[in-house]
């Protein structure tokens, strides 16, 4: 009887043991792989664009002072000075100015040549140029007409500071998103209906377009005729600074799908309903 009870009592244990076995061997065990799920909807990419205009805000003025001797120190010590008066006098008008010496470029002067005889040189030219960049564009005109005591013009350049470029980028962002919603929108209804639906998958900006600003630029000579001719003191130019296109470009890869349908939720379990007792067997 003893032997019979014990033999019972193995049996179970044994039982119960490989039980725990095969569910701890489930648990550990690596998950079959799902089937590859089917790709669905068609992909698409959108190249967008978004531009705004903005009033150019700063003038960068080329100017020059040029001087003829028959000695190049000579010129070139002349035109040196010249161009340093000058830039000391319009720094006192307009403190806030960057003026800058740029090239020194000197040039000879040949005598006409006899025949068979080579051309001599009879002099020289020494150019001294400058700039001056203001950070006003309204004060190019004014600028221009004081500066024609000491110097002659090159040209008058107008564009956008960066302070200006910088404060535009945000709507730029903001308008290219929205064009890219737009024209999604657009091809989903088109190839599906009403009831598309778009993911973006991915979306790329580009900076190459919005960084060329369209810059007015005015030949000086222009403005020194028509002081010639007056005759009288310099006239005030009439400059026109124009606007620069700024752009900002982006590439977006975007995937069209029908309309989902809603899903049916599925029943809270019961927790309060008590589970099922697995029975035991009686050893006694």
């Amino acid at each position: 009887m003893m032997r019979a009870k014990s033999f019972l009592i193995a049996s179970v244990c044994a039982a119960l043991f490989a039980a725990a076995g095969a569910q701890a061997a489930a648990a550990f065990a690596p998950a079959a792989p799902k089937p590859p799920r089917a790709t669905q909807g068609t992909t698409v990419t959108l190249p967008v664009t978004a531009s705004v205009e903005v009033a150019n805000d700063q003038a960068v003025i080329e100017l020059y002072v040029l001087e003829q001797s028959k000695d190049i120190a000579q010129a070139t010590t002349k035109a040196i000075e010249r161009a340093a008066e000058g830039l000391k006098q319009l720094k006192a008008l307009y403190p806030q100015a960057e003026l800058k010496n740029q090239t020194l470029t000197s040039t000879p002067r040949y005598s006409k040549a006899k025949e068979g005889e080579a051309p001599e040189i009879v002099g020289w030219e020494v150019r001294q140029s400058v700039s001056a960049k203001l950070k006003n564009a309204e004060q190019a005109a004014p600028f221009v007409q004081s500066a024609q005591k000491y110097f002659a013009f090159s040209s008058v350049g107008f564009q956008l500071s960066p302070e200006s470029r910088a404060a535009v980028q945000d709507q730029l962002v903001r308008e290219a998103i929205k064009n890219m919603k737009a024209q999604a929108k657009v091809i989903a209804e088109a190839m599906v209906g009403q009831n598309a639906r778009v993911t973006y998958e991915t979306v790329d900006f580009h900076n190459a377009a919005y960084d060329r600003p369209v810059t007015y630029r005015m030949n000086a000579d222009m403005v020194m005729a028509k002081a010639m001719a007056a005759e009288a003191a310099p006239a005030l130019p009439v400059f026109e600074p124009g606007m620069t296109t700024l752009s900002r470009n982006l590439t977006a890869k975007v995937r069209i799908l029908p309309k989902a349908k809603a899903r049916v939720k599925a029943p809270k379990p019961d927790n309060d309903r008590p589970r099922p007792m697995h029975p035991i067997a009686n050893v006694n």
